[in-house]
């Protein structure tokens, strides 16, 4: 497989050294890529209020880091959820980044903060403003990771409830995907908003969109990656890998922490050619699932 990464995520309680030592680990084991997820912690220039008070994530810190991986044969991506996850905290845990602190940047998202306000022109303003100081920060990498999974509560607010929610999910994507591609990038997002759910075709797999929202799969550009992420025991067959792959794109398997389901996945994505593995970590910087992650994954 050409793309062999891990996804590590930077959360406020998340040590630098377990990142360094996360990317130094991801060269040992031979893997070509790590996507760098900052929950809150990274730190924007142009939109200071963005991030948790004392982010560790500036832009000498990033600079580091792809050093560090430059010199070991790991290419750093960023991510950046572009959708769903725009509180930068878990859902369980009702804190906001930006609103616990700054409440007058309100309108940026829909109601309850979990969900960027895709129809509001400052929200595309500030998304693109934040990605290139990323892009720019991590050294202008070939990809970007723009999250958008789990967009619970989409389309609520007075802006985007009175047209389609798919068309809107569609230009959303589209003009991120051509942000990017004028910056020499390539998008990635994971999979879940463009599978329907209850579809049966999709049992037991995620899928959290909508008949609409799954119709876009078919429109999107086919030069975004799509993560496809899949956390259970092993499975006979990944219909979803096939189904995107038909479509037209890249396709990476994007397993977590069952040894089994990572084995599955991956001899899975071989057997069609697919894009790459991304095996997911999380917050998991210690331990069996650390192992699981890399030492399964890897080989």
């Amino acid at each position: 497989l050409a793309f062999r990464a891990v996804h590590l995520c930077w959360f406020p309680e998340t040590r630098p050294e377990q990142i360094e030592r996360a990317i130094r680990l991801a060269a040992l084991f031979k893997f070509n890529y790590a996507i760098v997820e900052p929950w809150g912690t990274y730190k924007s220039r142009k939109n200071p209020w963005f991030s948790w008070p004392d982010a560790p994530l500036d832009r000498a810190a990033v600079k580091r880091l792809v050093a560090i991986g430059r010199d070991l044969g790991i290419t750093l991506i960023p991510q950046l959820n572009c959708y769903g996850h725009a509180s930068y905290s878990r859902g369980s845990s009702k804190k906001h980044s930006t609103l616990d602190f700054n409440p007058q940047y309100e309108s940026l998202f829909e109601p309850g903060g979990w969900v960027w306000c895709i129809m509001n022109p400052e929200t595309q303003r500030v998304l693109r403003e934040i990605i290139a100081e990323m892009h720019e920060d991590f050294g202008n990498p070939p990809y970007f990771h723009i999250g958008c999974d789990e967009a619970f509560g989409a389309q609520s607010c007075p802006l985007c409830v009175k047209g389609s929610h798919a068309e809107q999910m569609l230009n959303h994507l589209n003009g991120l995907s051509d942000f990017l591609k004028s910056r020499g990038a390539r998008a990635m997002m994971w999979h879940d908003m463009l599978l329907k759910k209850g579809d049966a075709r999709w049992k037991d797999y995620k899928a959290n969109g909508t008949a609409e929202t799954a119709k876009a799969a078919e429109t999107l550009p086919k030069d975004i990656v799509i993560c496809d992420w899949f956390y259970r025991t092993a499975q006979k067959s990944y219909p979803s890998y096939t189904y995107f792959q038909s479509l037209g794109y890249d396709v990476l398997a994007c397993p977590w922490h069952n040894a089994d389901g990572i084995v599955a996945e991956a001899k899975a994505i071989k057997a069609i050619n697919g894009f790459g593995m991304l095996g997911t970590l999380w917050h998991h910087y210690y331990g069996p699932e650390l192992s699981l992650a890399y030492r399964v994954t890897a080989n």
